[in-house]
């Protein structure tokens, strides 16, 4: 390289090198990766898991409005418990190992600042020594998107799983009943 590509790069090379790197590190955080998490515990004196999803309050809010035709406000929630219960149903079920889903109950939601727990309740026979989480919430919308879940039962550690729009189901060996 002759003398003068060596002054160069210092002075033009260097800072375009520099902006274009910038310009990648903005990309990237314009597109975050979105995530839910979510926990279930099971309760021995009601045979059920209970469960709560804590998502993005705009998400929910964005995939509602699409079901309903219409903006809607979780900060003024009357009405909304039937259309997120409905809409969580066919994102979020509980089944056995012949692919039929467990009825789940809703108990309600909440608003913790940018986010919203949803609760929710699922019997299940004690017997049951397997079951298959399928969890796709926001995978449609947003096909990043990674849903993190603990499931508690007894006095065992919590088990963690990843969901996301390529794995979105999991079969789960559980032990509900203390022999």
């Amino acid at each position: 390289m002759s003398a003068r590509g060596h002054r160069l790069f210092p002075r033009v090379l260097a800072p375009l090198g520099l902006i274009i790197l910038s310009l990648c590190c903005l990309a990237a955080t314009r597109h975050p990766v979105l995530s839910s998490h979510g926990e279930a515990e099971w309760n021995e004196k009601t045979s059920s898991l209970e469960l709560a999803l804590c998502l993005d309050a705009i998400e929910l809010e964005e995939q509602v409005a699409r079901l309903q035709g219409k903006k809607i406000d979780l900060a003024k929630p009357k009405g909304l418990d039937a259309v997120i219960f409905g809409w969580l149903n066919e994102e979020f079920e509980i089944l056995n190992l012949k692919q039929k889903p467990f009825k789940l109950s809703w108990v309600g939601f909440e608003m913790d600042g940018p986010e919203v727990w949803l609760y929710f309740e699922c019997p299940l026979p004690k017997t049951q020594q397997e079951i298959i989480i399928s969890h796709r919430v926001f995978n449609e919308a947003q096909p990043g998107q990674m849903n993190f879940f603990d499931l508690k039962v007894g006095k065992a550690k919590a088990k963690q799983f990843l969901f996301s729009s390529m794995d979105n189901e999991k079969r789960i060996r559980i032990r509900l009943k203390n022999d």
